[in-house]
């Protein structure tokens, strides 16, 4: 088998691979997309009644077989029943772009109790599709994180791909379509995927800023911790009690009734981070009644500590971190190359005794005697 027919195989081969995982990328990139649309739309949708039919807490534990260390991911599993025209439908979307498991079990807990099996809900729905439907419409950040993944994966892949085309199935590795300018393309695609991070980040992370600063308005109300109080009954919920993020779940009253939260501030990451038991017993001390701020118009969105913390900042500015470092790259690798090609043009322009380049050993273009 020749050299060239086994690169062949090797870059037909390799290729396989990364084309693959590319379109696997861009299927969940265009998911992603789609969800940032329903969360725009969703917003100016037809409302309808619907009803909880199902509420459970699940748990996914996985084991590394190397480190020998397990991982359990907590979700609750919700179905909501509604009628749209003369149909029923059901839909477990609480919002667009949600998770489907965190190993902070704190979130899954908040929504297993702010939707007990019965309880009636409005739930917006697609008038073209009335399959789709939500219960908390609009456009929230972690509809970003699906399609800010898939764009950072394919932004490492395209490099790739387009190295094993060069060095595979191109001219060849000596080649000069291998030189400078052609790497220069694939840096800058490359560089392209923390400007891209970065945008999704700035964006999650501007929100929560805007929300953090309206908050300082919002009414308060009277809360108590979750595990000083009698909870309802919900199927996997004793299975998180002693987990530390079950710790840091709170009631407060509104005028429809109780509901639960686990945000201490905005910006906070997951509820048991950022701060250790000692800093939160110091600012939220356990048996004192709770002060607790929450949305107006949004009865499951709340605080305990309003205003913008020091927390609401590291989203928005490592996300600016990475935007400036993708662009000071690219201009880096941009004015390199314009300076080497300026170099060339005069090397082509230095007039050249043919004696000395067919004589000259150190002359490149030169052939020996």
């Amino acid at each position: 088998m020749s050299r060239r027919t086994s690169n062949t195989i090797a870059g037909l081969f390799s290729l396989l691979i990364v084309g693959g995982m590319a379109l696997g990328m861009t299927a969940l990139f265009g998911l992603g997309l789609k969800n940032i649309w329903r969360g725009i739309a969703s917003s100016g949708w037809p409302t309808t009644e619907a009803v909880v039919a199902k509420v459970e807490m699940t748990s996914n534990t996985t084991r590394d077989t190397r480190s020998q260390r397990s991982t359990t991911t907590y979700n609750a599993d919700l179905e909501f029943r509604y009628q749209a025209g003369r149909r029923t439908f059901t839909t477990d979307q609480v919002r667009w772009g949600q998770t489907l498991g965190s190993g902070d079990p704190a979130e899954a807990v908040v929504q297993a109790l702010n939707y007990p099996e019965g309880r009636r809900v409005m739930v917006r729905y697609n008038p073209a599709k009335p399959e789709e439907a939500v219960v908390r419409p609009g456009l929230t950040g972690s509809a970003f994180l699906l399609p800010g993944a898939a764009i950072a994966f394919l932004m490492f892949l395209l490099p790739a791909c387009i190295m094993i085309w060069r060095m595979f199935l191109g001219p060849g590795v000596n080649s000069p379509s291998l030189g400078f300018p052609d790497m220069t393309r694939v840096m800058r695609v490359f560089l392209g995927v923390p400007i891209l991070m970065g945008a999704a980040m700035a964006i999650v992370g501007t929100q929560n800023l805007r929300r953090a600063a309206a908050s300082r308005t919002w009414p308060s109300t009277s809360g108590a911790w979750l595990r000083d109080l009698p909870t309802n009954q919900v199927a996997g919920i004793d299975a998180v009690r002693d987990h530390r993020g079950f710790d840091y779940v709170y009631q407060y009253t509104r005028p429809s009734g109780p509901r639960y939260e686990c945000t201490r501030w905005f910006g906070q990451g997951t509820a048991s981070g950022n701060n250790s038991d000692a800093e939160i017993e110091t600012e939220f001390p356990r048996g004192k009644p709770l002060t607790v701020y929450y949305h107006p118009e949004e009865p499951d969105t709340a605080v305990l500590s309003p205003g913008i913390r020091r927390f609401a900042w590291i989203l928005p500015g490592a996300g600016l971190g990475f935007m400036l470092f993708g662009v000071a790259g690219i201009w880096t690798i941009g004015h390199r190359g314009d300076r080497q090609n300026v170099r060339r043009a005069a090397v082509a322009r230095e007039p050249r005794d043919p004696r000395a380049t067919r004589h000259d050993p150190k002359n490149r273009r030169g052939r020996s005697p």
